[in-house]
């Protein structure tokens, strides 16, 4: 009996990916460093971990010197290059330079979902992405952005040229011939005195009189170059430009470097993917890095990421590898001053331990006289305090702070991660280590559309990502009864839920049962999932070389020989392709289970 080709080769990968070095990054050497990222706090500022002192900086913003530190905003995306101090959390910065991502009017808002907390904007035709709890707002918030009002973006830009916003300023509004924008892309198109950037036509002039092109490093312009033009927009939507300059973000090498950034390019057909990926732009060997959390097949294209090492020659080689994001989500208010743990970075919300670190971006809309934020840490936190946090699931039963924002004023209360386990009997599903009350709930699915409690079961299983919500009843500390109970879609880049399935598969929301064949799909080893159970099982399990065994023999003991022994912590074959029957017989028996449920109630 030998393996099928194709599930032996995903099982290697995993195992390969899986087998990277057990050292441990140190937090930094000290001597030369760079980060790049979000300004997370201010003291004089915060950048992927890192606490820089820019007291004596030059501070340069959209290339423009500016050395007052009041220039640098909460979310705005920064490049800081200085000398780190032996422990490598904190030292003095050199020089802090700034870049909008894009800077134009709005042109069309579009909601996603309908939990009203993630909307897209359409500006010069580029997609952004905001998010109430996440992005920054300046100027105006999340509920009063209009169409036509001018903003400049700041963010993180992933595979498909999205700008994830971590900061959006407003500008002004939007008067044709008279405002300026600002635009990155791609020429294309290129003829005469005209251009492309995506869907936006740019005019130029070619002989540089009324447009600078002194900052071009190849003149003329060319098909294909990566530039940022400056310009007014006129009312066709076309944009007269006045500057066009290369873009040019290559950092330095470095003794230790600090990047928050999407992974924007990884090659899953490679033998350990990790060897070789760009991590917003930046070119990373994380092939020896410790990742957090510790399964290589969470990272993958467009997942945010923190990573750490030395830049070389012009890679950064990793001695870290982080997983960011945003999907698990918790809103309430402090129950009680012993919940707050200042020393450690800690607050306990509807029972779950947040944990927050040097890369938490703290927000608070509670201001001093002066608008001077009352805290930037969990020390300055009080009891009936009302937060948003958001981050991801590490160690399990933990919220790690990606966002930390302290309201003005109690809202909904609202619990959002990856179900561990459910109970239609008891009508109670448990989240992020805590056992909720769903009874008296109404259900909507995946599509958004209503459904009853019995429909609500029949669809989810545990891995899926669902929102409990509990509507304010004067107790906004707790979730006494939910109110509303939503299946919800991972946001692109989503870690997703540290898989259980087994080592180097990675889960999915609405087929778990399907994981392996969808690990596969991204590996490009299918051209597309399987339409059913059997065809999963008829096209993955074994060949004898001449038919394909029925898939009846998948849930039948498979005995395994030749063991070899492996390290602590190590998966070996053997240990996968067992694990990954365990999984089989599991889905099995959870679908026996389903399909005897009756199918109405409430």
């Amino acid at each position: 009996m030998r393996f099928h080709p194709v599930l032996l080769s995903s099982l290697m990968l995993a195992l390969a990916c899986g087998s990277s070095s057990t050292k441990i990054a140190s937090g930094g050497v000290g001597g030369s460093g760079v980060s790049k990222g979000p300004v997370s706090d201010f003291g004089s500022i915060f950048v992927a971990g890192t606490e820089w002192d820019t007291t004596t900086a030059n501070i340069v913003i959209n290339g423009v010197p500016n050395n007052s530190e009041d220039a640098i905003g909460l979310g705005m995306v920064v490049i800081v290059e200085g000398t780190l101090d032996a422990g490598g959390m904190s030292g003095i910065a050199d020089r802090v330079s700034f870049d909008d991502e894009l800077e134009g009017p709005i042109a069309t808002i579009s909601d996603v979902g309908n939990d009203g907390v993630a909307k897209t904007l359409d500006i010069l035709g580029v997609e952004v992405l905001v998010e109430d709890g996440v992005t920054v707002f300046d100027g105006f918030d999340f509920d009063t952005m209009m169409v036509d009002d001018v903003v400049e973006v700041s963010g993180l830009v992933d595979a498909g040229g999205v700008i994830r916003a971590t900061r959006i300023e407003l500008k002004g509004v939007l008067v044709p011939g008279v405002t300026q924008v600002e635009l990155k892309g791609i020429v294309a198109g290129l003829a005469g005195t005209s251009f492309q950037i995506g869907s936006i036509t740019v005019n130029f002039d070619p002989t540089g009189v009324t447009t600078d092109l002194t900052d071009l490093e190849n003149p003329p312009l060319e098909d294909g170059e990566f530039i940022e033009v400056e310009g007014t927009i006129e009312t066709t939507g076309e944009i007269t430009a006045l500057l066009i300059e290369t873009e040019d973000d290559d950092l330095p090498d470095v003794d230790e470097a600090e990047i928050e950034g999407v992974i924007t390019r990884f090659d899953p057909t490679l033998p350990n993917p990790l060897s070789d990926l760009d991590v917003a732009g930046q070119r990373v060997d994380a092939s020896g890095a410790t990742l957090v959390p510790a399964d290589p097949a969470l990272y993958r294209l467009d997942v945010l990421v923190e990573v750490e090492g030395p830049i070389v020659g012009g890679v950064l080689i990793a001695q870290k590898l982080e997983l960011r994001g945003f999907d698990v989500r918790i809103e309430a208010e402090i129950a009680d001053a012993g919940d707050i743990d200042a020393a450690a970075g800690t607050v306990v919300l509807l029972g779950v331990p947040v944990q927050t670190d040097q890369s938490t971006q703290f927000e608070d809309q509670l201001r001093d006289l002066d608008g001077t934020a009352l805290f930037s840490s969990p020390e300055g936190l009080r009891a009936g305090d009302f937060l948003v946090v958001r981050g991801v699931e590490d160690p399990p039963g933990t919220l790690h702070a990606t966002r930390f924002k302290r309201k003005a004023q109690s809202d909904d209360v609202k619990l959002r991660g990856f179900l561990e386990a459910e109970d239609e009997g008891a009508a109670t599903l448990t989240v992020l280590g805590q056992v909720i009350d769903v009874s008296v709930a109404t259900f909507e699915g995946a599509d958004d559309l209503e459904i009853t409690l019995a429909e609500f079961f029949m669809q989810v299983m545990p891995g899926d990502l669902v929102e409990i919500q509990d509507r304010q009843d004067g107790d906004d500390a707790a979730i006494d009864m939910a109110d509303e109970v939503e299946i919800e879609t991972p946001e692109a880049g989503s870690p997703g839920l540290p898989p259980s399935f087994f080592p180097g598969v990675p889960p999915i929301t609405q087929q778990p049962s399907l994981a392996a064949a969808l690990a596969l799909e991204d590996l490009g080893l299918l051209d597309a999932p399987p339409i059913d159970e059997l065809s999963l099982l008829d096209e993955l399990l074994f060949d004898t070389g001449s038919e394909t065994l029925d898939h009846t023999a998948a849930f039948a003991p498979v005995e395994l020989v030749d063991e070899q022994p492996t390290a602590p912590n190590e998966f070996s074959m053997v240990d996968a392709v067992r694990l990954f029957f365990d999984r089989i017989r599991e889905v099995a028996a959870s679908d026996e289970t389903k399909a005897a449920k009756p199918t109405s109630g409430g």
